[in-house]
């Protein structure tokens, strides 16, 4: 659905999950200040990775990348099988599959892993990451928002309204 597989992005497979009302207006409001305050607290991690790395750690550049993906493989390896393909995790809170406890550990999970590979300065980027990590936070919102009235289904928190994710 999100291109996992190819390049033909179907949005209209999201259209009849996506809703909203006003009576969700307060959820967003929290979804936007969670987003806010956990994307300062991730930025800041990154900082401190990178600086721990570069000046605290004594080992040169190819030890710590292999390190990391040491640490990573063995995270990922510990996790349920969904775990190793962040576009099938980003499918599953669009298909609305996932139970909190998913959502929880993605945030967890890939936060902690992509400080820990960012960090040591393996290549690779945070923009996919962030997509993962923002569609668990808003997964997990629309989780607990779901049982106020007039709220709208997990999916619509983890993507907006045309289908990018938040």
């Amino acid at each position: 659905m999100l291109g996992g597989h190819s390049l033909d992005l179907n949005l209209e497979l999201l259209a009849p999950q996506a809703s909203f009302s006003a009576q969700e207006i307060p959820a967003y409001l929290v979804l936007g200040v969670l987003a806010g305050l956990l994307g300062a607290l991730f930025n800041h991690g990154i900082l401190t990775s990178l600086t721990w790395n570069h000046k605290v750690s004594r080992v040169g550049l190819p030890w710590r990348v292999g390190l990391a993906g040491l640490v990573s493989g063995l995270a990922v390896a510990l996790l349920p099988t969904d775990f190793r393909n962040s576009n099938g995790l980003r499918e599953i809170f669009a298909s609305g599959e996932a139970g909190w406890q998913v959502a929880a550990i993605t945030l967890v999970a890939q936060s902690a892993l992509t400080l820990i590979a960012y960090g040591s300065g393996a290549p690779g980027g945070l923009f996919a990451p962030a997509l993962t990590i923002g569609s668990a936070l808003g997964y997990l919102v629309g989780f607990g928002a779901q049982n106020l009235p007039g709220a709208g289904v997990p999916t619509t928190y983890a993507f907006s309204r045309n289908g990018h994710l938040l």
